[in-house]
């Protein structure tokens, strides 16, 4: 009797735990634009600009960390304008039996990113490696 009541005390807990999870996280329908999270990283002080992102006519919430501190004026707005990254390509030709890790590691070194592979017969295949311009 005791271990049945125990196990309905954990089984409750359980099941409110899980409904408090699931009340917590937004519902999303599909066609529905998700929660915008942006970083912008400043490596500089001379980087350091205030962002506004704005989504239709509402503007969104802006956080900036980091020193020195950023301040607006009140109704204020910064322009921004998407722009297209120019990226450069590379291939990285292997052998059956040889190990990529070498290569891959030093054209890391150099900011090449690997994105995809090419079958190029049975005895060889290519790495295409990409880097922005």
């Amino acid at each position: 009797m005791t271990r049945w009541i125990l196990g309905l005390m954990v089984g409750g807990a359980g099941l409110w735990a899980g409904v408090a999870v699931l009340a917590q996280q937004p519902e999303n329908q599909p066609g529905m634009p998700t929660v915008a999270r942006t970083f912008v990283l400043n490596r500089a002080a001379s980087e350091a600009i205030p962002v506004v992102i704005h989504a239709g006519l509402d503007v969104q919430p802006v956080s900036v960390l980091g020193v020195p501190a950023v301040s607006l004026a009140p109704d204020s707005a910064v322009a921004a304008r998407a722009s297209r990254q120019p990226w450069e390509y590379r291939r990285l030709l292997l052998g059956a039996d040889e190990d990529p890790t070498g290569a891959l590691n030093e054209a890391g070194l150099e900011g090449w990113d690997a994105v995809g592979l090419m079958s190029l017969g049975p005895d060889r295949s290519a790495l295409i490696l990409k880097r922005p311009r």
